[in-house]
């Protein structure tokens, strides 16, 4: 397992460094975005994350993922825009229902959609803990989905997410206790 995992490393830079340099470049800003306490730097630094995924795709040539991401980028941006609006939420929802229909090829293949459905919720509807712990779920579905295509660099990734976002919960807990706390020595 371990020499299939160096193997699959080494073809993954050689078929196109530069995209896959990027890649790794472009996670930095995704930690920051899952660090961050305040919804609407998450929100802003989400799409300048997703936007430097749609370079990576592009670098790659693979289109169809390049404007699945747009389509997220979008999304993100119009939460930003029209945050509570319940139409436009279900308008980013059809559409990737429409694409999970379209690419279905087993029930892994669900798991992305079903991400990003939770996660137009999550960015249209939820704030604090509720958007971080339903972006945890997320992530789960993301890494079984990686796990399941042998992924290395999304296991990786996804993890690194996970961890992210747990430290985050936790921290927003933490202050939350402390306003709690406050407010009772009034």
């Amino acid at each position: 397992m371990i020499n299939e995992t160096i193997i699959y490393l080494q073809e993954s830079y050689s078929l196109n460094p530069i995209a896959q340099i990027w890649w790794r470049v472009a996670t930095i800003p995704l930690i920051l975005a899952v660090m961050t306490k305040n919804d609407h730097r998450l929100r802003l630094i989400f799409v300048f994350w997703w936007g430097l995924r749609i370079i990576h795709f592009f670098l790659l040539g693979t289109f169809a993922a390049m404007v699945a991401i747009i389509i997220a980028t979008i999304r993100i941006i119009a939460s930003i825009i029209y945050n509570w609006n319940w139409r436009v939420m279900y308008f980013f929802m059809i559409l990737f229902l429409i694409a999970c229909f379209l690419t279905y090829e087993n029930i892994f293949s669900t798991f992305p959609m079903i991400a990003w459905l939770i996660a137009t919720y999550a960015f249209f509807k939820l704030s604090w803990i509720k958007m971080r712990v339903s972006f945890l779920l997320c992530s789960w579905l993301w890494l079984a989905y990686s796990i399941f295509n042998h992924s290395i660099w999304w296991i990786i990734t996804e993890i690194i997410i996970e961890i992210s976002f747990i430290i985050t919960i936790i921290r927003i807990f933490n202050d939350g206790k402390e306003e709690r706390i406050k407010s009772l020595h009034i």
